[in-house]
């Protein structure tokens, strides 16, 4: 009987995993994508396979990463990194199981918090196109992991530390962090916390090359730190006008409320008052992702929603104590999500991307200096082509 729940309990992400990549993979775009805040692919792409640096803090995790797919036989190669969003948040959502089943002992409850994860509009936009939040968001769940079910503070710091290579914004998981782990661990937690930084010691070799993509001069100790810090983005730290959060917290919250396809939020509600259940594992998850909100909604960018992926995952926690006195209805609840969400994310402009962007290529004059205004759908898409598809080699962009 033992042995049958431990072949259970290992099965169970591996389902949780296999049934959200094989979703995803069914609404995949062919290649590079705007849609779901995409447009930074094209310069992500170009750096990994360039041996360049994109925009702050550098991404070296993901570059690494990038670099390894950059390897494989893949056309066109906008399509593997893609995928490779896919099968991280894939990851994250078999993790957020795996927590699942250590907290409640529940196999149905377990995949259900693991794919409601996977199927919440906003993480699924993410896993569809190239982005560095797929990457981040499996390392955090990695992290959550350690917290709650491994409870080791030196691989819980490095794993915190080295979601800081992912994202930035993964500083606001510290606070979960240090209430889990006990005073006495701090100090453990602390030393591999920064081994867990070293990736972006990595971008001081990379900056010695000669790649189009080359964000600031990490050459120098003050370049790099320039790059690390994202400082150029530090003016956008909560200076969205009143009228911005204004409409952003109308907007959000019915964003907030279809993330569980509203129906969801009912089955929360019911479950609490079946069962009340002890409010103290919510506070540590509810306030972290209180912090990811309240930055994103302060932020000023037009993309500032994407922010706030990790407080989704930290949701899908939270939801493993909520729905514990209605196990089997949960189930219910990712169910709802694939149907109300898989055709409104079908959505594949790559076809449109490449035929407009070889047209623009095509018509240049030969051995031109091509100058463009713009970032994502412009410079970055063009980047991509020329020198990652190759296309009119003999221009200079």
């Amino acid at each position: 009987m033992a042995n049958k729940h431990h072949q259970q309990a290992r099965l169970l992400p591996v389902v949780t995993w296999v049934i959200a990549l094989l979703v995803y993979h069914s609404t995949l775009p062919a290649g590079l994508t705007w849609a779901n805040y995409g447009a930074d692919g094209g310069e992500l792409i170009t750096a990994a396979v360039t041996g360049g640096i994109p925009h702050p803090p550098g991404y070296p995790t993901y570059m690494l990463f990038g670099q390894l797919l950059s390897w494989l036989s893949c056309h066109p190669l906008a399509y593997c990194f893609n995928l490779f969003s896919a099968v991280c948040i894939a990851a994250a959502a078999a993790v957020v199981t795996t927590i699942a089943q250590h907290l409640q002992k529940s196999a149905v409850l377990a995949l259900s918090s693991g794919l409601t994860l996977a199927f919440m509009p906003l993480v699924w936009s993410q896993a569809l196109i190239t982005e560095v939040y797929g990457l981040n968001l499996f390392v955090l769940a990695l992290a959550l992991w350690s917290l709650y079910v491994h409870k080791s503070p030196y691989l819980s710091g490095f794993l915190c530390g080295l979601s800081l290579t992912t994202h930035l914004t993964s500083i606001f998981i510290l606070p979960l962090a240090l209430i889990k782990l006990s005073p006495k661990q701090w100090l453990r937690f602390g030393g591999t916390f920064f081994l867990g930084l070293t990736p972006f010691l990595w971008l001081l070799i990379r900056a010695q090359n000669t790649s189009p993509v080359m964000w600031g001069d990490a050459t120098t100790i003050a370049g790099w730190w320039w790059l690390v810090s994202g400082r150029i983005y530090q003016s956008n730290l909560f200076s969205a006008s009143n009228q911005l959060i204004y409409s952003r917290l109308q907007t959000w919250s019915a964003a907030l409320g279809w993330q569980l396809g509203y129906i969801g939020w009912g089955l929360i509600a019911y479950a609490t008052y079946k069962k009340r259940p002890d409010i103290a594992p919510f506070l540590p998850l509810g306030g972290s992702a209180a912090l990811y909100a309240f930055y994103a909604l302060g932020y000023d960018s037009f993309d500032a929603a994407v922010f706030t992926l990790p407080a989704l995952l930290l949701l899908s926690v939270a939801l493993i104590f909520a729905l514990q006195s209605l196990p089997r209805a949960a189930l219910f609840l990712p169910l709802v999500l694939l149907t109300l969400n898989f055709q409104s994310l079908s959505y594949d402009d790559s076809d449109q991307i490449e035929t407009i962007s070889q047209a623009v290529l095509q018509q240049m004059p030969e051995q031109a200096i091509v100058l463009a205004e713009g970032g994502g759908q412009t410079i970055f898409t063009l980047w991509y082509f020329h020198h990652v598809e190759g296309v009119r080699s003999d221009l200079v962009l």
